[in-house]
């Protein structure tokens, strides 16, 4: 089906190779999750969900190698500099989820830098939807500009508690 809806034999053997992989992580077959739960004396279900919230911003990757047969090695223009910037975009865009979903990136996440980094998530999901240079600018601006504060969140907080005992806990977020 998907050789007749016009992908490469690479993408589309990739495209149902990687969700068989996957199954060994997430329910419902997970026998990895059941294996780490044994290992870890924690119980099954749990263990199940960490791993999905853990391995869920892959789940996009299959389709990043459709719109973008580049992560293949297999460039569809001759544009070296496209290309690279499609492999930053598919890095950024993989950062970008998983920071929204584990809400934690240099440090916890507000409510809004969350939303943000969904934001950014979102505009470079589009970007290789449409293939709209905006999207990714906009995207990449904001993952950029999420980061820089989360840097300066980080040097603040310890030029503040310099010499002193600090508690970490998630009252200081």
């Amino acid at each position: 089906i998907l050789l007749k809806m016009g992908l490469g034999v690479l993408q589309a053997h990739f495209f149902v190779f990687f969700f068989a992989i996957f199954s060994a992580v997430t329910p419902p077959v997970a026998p990895a999750s059941i294996i780490a739960a044994k290992l870890a004396g924690a119980n099954f279900f749990p263990t199940a969900v960490e791993a999905v919230k853990a391995s869920l911003a892959g789940f996009v990757l299959p389709f990043l190698i459709i719109w973008n047969p580049v992560l293949l090695l297999q460039p569809e223009t001759s544009s070296v500099l496209l290309s690279i910037t499609r492999l930053m975009a598919c890095l950024v865009l993989l950062v970008a989820l998983e920071v929204v979903i584990v809400n934690h990136y240099v440090r916890p996440l507000r409510v809004l830098e969350r939303a943000l980094f969904a934001v950014s998530a979102a505009a470079i999901i589009r970007y290789f939807v449409i293939q709209s240079t905006v999207f990714l600018i906009a995207g990449l601006g904001i993952f950029l500009l999420l980061t820089v504060l989360q840097l300066l969140r980080v040097m603040q907080l310890r030029r503040d508690t310099e010499g002193k005992e600090v508690n970490y806990g998630k009252d200081q977020v």
